[in-house]
């Protein structure tokens, strides 16, 4: 590639540093470091020898040229930094409690992933980390598409196995938000200003190597010896409770201000001075958020991790993270965080689980303000209620089983799913076949033993915690039956890719089926059942095959096409159409994501959108597909709305209930032109109210419990407490937004049908206009939409 022009290198510089240097820093924790291997990055770059003109992705090259450069410096480093690590050990603890509190999960991953090959580190990271798909993955990294997905998958599989071998079962499916939440500081002050001066001929990559060499060697020279000492159960010394100040309360309730604890020294942070010759760096704002965490009865959290998650209705990104001291106090200091999130929630975690999680705390914060006190919630537990469980795991015959997952979960619930919910505490069986498992909250559990990669089967037992202290108890776990079987086509085709898996039908507790050449299928690990068969394939109908047992005939699946509308084979039920217009008749061509297919919730509305049940909030590819036929499959016994949204056209519904492998065909959904709604939106002064949400519900007590929802959700929003990744209470239904000077537009509004306007606005109530029915294409002007007083 040649010499970038100068407008173009700039443009590299403002638009990738930041995430060059994270790749950088990744493998590299000194920022120094990381900063000139970031430097000698855009020097290449600013050569013309890096080929960004044959990249799919700038980014996606220049993070794995980073990372690349990064490990040649990270080699040597880890040697000493292992044999600091190995300098500042004072001996091991034999009290469990303590010895539990010494698992650090973020540490373990973190070791972890510096411990895999770079052929699979480099992928996971810049899967993870930088969320870059596996197409980008596989330009940089001049691979396939499906060898990236094939390395981040083995990766993953490697890690889950590091941390068992020290201690933690980690699901493989939860290790990516894992692997993301790692600390990736953002880049230092000045090095945006540092490499656009490269630009201007400044030759700095020789100096930069220079001084890596030279810190290299004062840090080997410099070692310093740090102790901690804390009590594992978070009492304060002398076993009275500490005093603390003003309380942050978790939305759960509200708890007694126990008085805090002193703030921490507060730290100066002197910002980078320019180079001569430079521009000034512009200041960034820094927010510090210093404090306390105590339990309910006011015993300091200490070892727990304080964590700062943007808020204020953005998905909630980690940003910083502490560690409370033996008094309970922490100190988060963090940058403005991207995307412009102006609010923050913290949480308190405890052995990777959240005890408490606050309201929106709206930023800048600074430390100057007042010391927060976080006060766990009663169901929490206290220091008083800690205990400590060893669950010895052994086989039929009496062997300890090593590497053993064992969680435990709270029984609030009355089934959790092993494989789909988060224990309250995880970890895995040592050498002696004994796993510690240590908590706050006494009370009924369920405890998992899941023995299916030592060739047992899986355990999930009541187990009731009734006291504080040490507890014991024994799981003997049998012997693993198989199933086996075959999966093959009915047109004889080869399979490119599928997923099988059985459910156990008592547990819900899933195990993966094993692909063999030639389309064969092992499930091992199992119980005595019943088990559900899942099947899903590429260009297939998905089917379900309830009632098995291992030990039965042997296995056979024959699967037809996703398009096939012939009813043969085994197969879930499937809906197959077309959409028309229901003026001409003709046939509607419509995208990729414009039908699904959502559950019906009872109840009854005048408007049959309300009763789909309305999916969680999702990304999808963006595709230029077009369709003229619509193959709905992969749906279980029940009643159904097929929900159809075509541009010029209202949304359509139409109800359907299945039967098991049920098939419908030919079917026509007809579209209508829908009505188009102007309107304002005003206060009770007759000012505008810009911002707000217009959308459509229907008549009858369906649609007023969603209103009932909607205005929950409202509130649940103003008070910082609305969960971002929850489902809207019903589906959008011509949905707009009023502008600036109040005026709002609805279009493809359903006609025929009774519906009610309806608006919502932050910090108003919500507005709900009488019912009212529209024609298909009529035009209906000056609405008036008028918020009342709170």
């Amino acid at each position: 590639m040649p010499r970038p022009p100068r407008d173009q290198f700039e443009a590299l510089v403002r638009e990738h540093h930041d995430a060059v240097y994270r790749a950088a820093s990744r493998v590299l924790a000194d920022s120094a470091t990381a900063a000139d291997v970031a430097q000698d990055v855009f020097v290449r770059v600013l050569q013309g020898k890096v080929h960004l003109d044959r990249a799919e992705s700038v980014r996606a090259t220049l993070c794995w040229l980073a990372t690349m450069l990064g490990n040649n410096a990270r080699r040597a480093r880890r040697r000493r930094e292992r044999h600091e690590e190995n300098a500042m050990r004072t001996g091991e603890r034999h009290d469990p409690a303590g010895h539990l509190d010494d698992k650090d999960l973020q540490l373990a991953v973190q070791r972890a992933v510096d411990e895999l090959p770079p052929d699979l580190q480099l992928p996971l990271l810049l899967r993870c980390q930088d969320e870059l798909t596996f197409a980008s993955i596989g330009s940089a990294l001049r691979v396939s598409e499906s060898t990236a997905h094939e390395r981040v998958q083995r990766a993953l599989q490697r890690l889950r196995q590091a941390l068992v071998g020290r201690g933690f079962a980690v699901a493989v499916g939860s290790l990516p938000p894992i692997v993301a939440a790692q600390p990736a500081p953002a880049s230092p002050l000045g090095l945006q200003s540092r490499l656009l001066a490269l630009a201007e001929g400044v030759p700095m990559a020789a100096v930069a190597w220079g001084r890596r060499a030279l810190v290299a060697a004062l840090g080997t020279a410099s070692l310093a010896v740090v102790a901690f000492a804390a009590n594992p159960f978070g009492g304060a010394p002398g076993g009275e409770p500490a005093t603390a100040g003003p309380v942050v309360a978790a939305p759960s309730g509200a708890q007694d201000p126990p008085p805090a604890a002193p703030a921490p020294n507060r730290t100066v942070v002197t910002p980078a001075i320019p180079a001569a010759g430079q521009e000034p760096v512009p200041a960034i704002a820094t927010h510090v958020f210093t404090g306390t965490v105590h339990d309910a009865a006011a015993w300091p959290l200490a070892g727990a991790t304080v964590a700062a998650y943007t808020a204020g209705g953005q998905k909630p990104n980690r940003i910083a993270a502490a560690t409370t001291d033996a008094a309970g106090a922490f100190r988060l200091q963090f940058r403005d965080p991207e995307f412009g999130a102006r609010f923050v929630r913290l949480a308190v975690i405890e052995q990777d689980h959240m005890l408490l999680e606050t309201a929106d705390i709206a930023l800048p914060h600074d430390d100057t303000a007042e010391p927060l006190r976080l006060v766990l919630p009663a169901a929490a537990g206290t220091a008083t209620s800690r205990f400590v469980l060893a669950v010895r795991v052994q086989s039929s015959d009496g062997n300890a089983l090593c590497g053993v997952p064992v969680r435990l979960f709270s029984a609030n619930e009355p089934h959790p799913y092993p494989g789909q919910a988060r224990g309250e505490v995880e970890t895995a069986t040592g050498a002696d076949g004994t796993a510690l498992l240590g908590g706050r909250a006494l009370g009924a559990k369920w405890l998992f033993v899941d023995g299916r990669e030592a060739g047992c089967a899986a355990s999930f037992t009541p187990f009731a915690v009734d006291r504080a202290g040490n507890l014991e108890t024994r799981i003997v776990l049998p012997a693993g039956r198989t199933l086996a079987g075959s999966i093959a086509r009915l047109d004889g085709e080869p399979i490119e890719w599928a997923n099988a898996w059985l459910e156990d039908e008592q547990s819900q507790l899933q195990h993966p089926g094993r692909m063999q050449p030639g389309g064969g299928v092992v499930f091992t690990g199992l119980g005595a059942g019943p088990y559900t068969l899942h099947v899903y394939a590429k260009d297939c109908s998905a089917m379900r095959r309830t009632g098995l047992r291992p030990g039965s005939a042997a296995l056979t699946v024959a699967l037809k096409r996703s398009d096939d509308t012939r009813d043969v084979g085994e197969h879930m039920g499937e809906l197959h159409g077309r959409l028309v217009d229901a003026a001409t008749g003709a046939t509607v061509s419509f995208g990729a994501f414009c039908v699904e297919v959502l559950p019906r919730r009872d109840g009854e509305s005048t408007l049959l959108l309300d009763a789909a049940e309305p999916p969680g909030p999702s990304q999808t590819m963006a595709s230029d597909a077009r369709f003229e036929q619509f193959h709905e499959g992969g749906l279980a016994p029940g009643r159904w709305v097929l929900v159809a949204r075509v541009a010029g056209y209202a949304v359509a519904a139409q109800e359907f209930t299945l039967g098991e492998h049920t098939m419908r065909t030919d079917l026509t959904i007809p579209l209508v032109r829908g009505a188009e709604v102007r309107g304002t939106c005003t206060d009770a002064a007759g000012r505008p109210v810009p911002g707000a949400s217009v959308f459509v519900v229907g008549v009858g007590e369906l649609a007023d419990r969603c209103l009932d929802a909607w205005r929950a959700q409202l509130q649940a929003s103003e008070r910082g407490e609305a969960d971002v990744g929850a489902a809207d209470p019903s589906v959008s239904v011509a949905w707009g937004f009023s502008d600036a000077d109040g005026s709002f537009v609805l279009r493809a509004v359903p006609p025929g049908v009774a519906v009610r306007l309806t608006a919502r606005a932050k910090g108003r109530e919500l507005v709900v206009l009488p019912p009212r029915s529209f024609q298909a294409g009529e035009r209906v002007d000056a609405v008036r939409v008028q918020f009342a007083v709170r």
